[in-house]
């Protein structure tokens, strides 16, 4: 078997996804490579309808909009990861998004579900993104992460401040506004850590309390971002899966997310984290000074989602239902 994965960049989880898939399947010894396409290709991705895949390609993933660029005569599995098309999204999407989602993306999106031969989908809520536009058959395999890798380290030194930890592109759906909002009310007690991600959305002007980490360059510099904060905070608007907040929970932190999207698919609540109606400034800042307030519960609650990381969102349990729709998808 040799799988291509060709992807045309969004900057996005997409392709932290794509990554993590190709070394998974290198750690099993399965032939496989990554082509990457300038991020201009996905308002036209049917250009690249012609490019001949890697020789040997015996199976093709890609994202499930872009199909349409990737049907080959080998089987091509598509996974679907925002399920932006749904009801859940739209009250999120400026009118020009409205546009592009339904005028550009759903006509591709429709087009690249019927030439699959499977189609899974990061979560429940993205599969239900995909039921909203008549498409029911995709199966849910949600995202991964190394839990060998991503894992408590050594206890720090306790600093004086409660330290809170934001991971991802500094951008209103992501939630900034409620951050700028929060770290405020705070005050001097808590500091926010945050990143501008993989699209280097810059903050501007923030409180003194907030400090901005830059894009941090590889999975070490995320990794000791999460060991070294007391709570890793995911205020979005809708999440196709919410990759933060699994980090987070695989490095033994308590998370403080939005009950939005498929972050309580990932967050028990009161178990491994804390949700909070999104956009809500006063819960928000509710739940920080609950767990500043409590060690033993962010302990608790750490462990819990460490656990849940282990068992249900971890590279072991979750590589095998990709082989097996590979296998199944060749065996058609």
């Amino acid at each position: 078997m040799k799988v291509w994965l060709p992807v045309i960049q969004g900057h996005s989880g997409t392709d932290i996804f794509t990554q993590r898939l190709a070394a998974a399947l290198a750690r099993r010894g399965i032939d496989h490579e990554i082509t990457w396409f300038s991020t201009h290709y996905q308002w036209a991705p049917q250009l690249l309808a012609r490019r001949p895949p890697p020789t040997g390609t015996t199976v093709i993933h890609a994202n499930a909009w872009h199909g349409i660029a990737f049907r080959r005569s080998c089987p091509l599995v598509l996974t679907e990861h925002q399920g932006v098309f749904g009801r859940a999204h739209r009250p999120y999407r400026s009118l020009a998004q409205e546009l592009v989602h339904t005028q550009l993306m759903r006509r591709y999106l429709t087009r690249s579900l019927a030439l699959a031969d499977a189609v899974t989908a990061v979560s429940e809520r993205s599969a239900r993104g995909l039921d909203d536009i008549g498409r029911t058959r995709a199966r849910v395999v949600p995202n991964f992460v190394d839990t060998t890798q991503f894992s408590p380290g050594s206890p720090r030194a306790r600093s004086s401040r409660f330290r809170l930890l934001f991971i991802g592109n500094f951008a209103p759906l992501k939630g900034s506004e409620v951050l700028r909002m929060l770290m405020p009310q705070l005050g001097p007690s808590f500091e926010l850590h945050f990143t501008s991600g993989l699209k280097g959305i810059t903050a501007g002007a923030v409180a003194d309390n907030m400090a901005c980490l830059g894009r941090l360059a590889d999975d070490d510099a995320l990794i000791d971002a999460y060991r070294a904060c007391d709570a890793v905070i995911v205020p979005s608007y809708f999440e196709g899966f919410g990759y933060t907040a699994l980090e987070g929970m695989a490095c033994g932190k308590p998370v403080i997310a939005s009950r939005a999207g498929a972050l309580p698919e990932v967050v028990a609540d009161e178990l491994s984290g804390l949700l909070c109606p999104p956009g809500d400034v006063g819960a928000f800042a509710t739940a920080c000074r609950r767990l500043a307030a409590d060690p033993e519960l962010r302990h608790r609650m750490g462990a819990a989602g460490r656990k849940i990381a282990m068992e249900r969102f971890s590279e072991q349990v979750v590589m095998p239902r990709y082989l097996e729709i590979y296998e199944h998808a060749l065996g058609r």
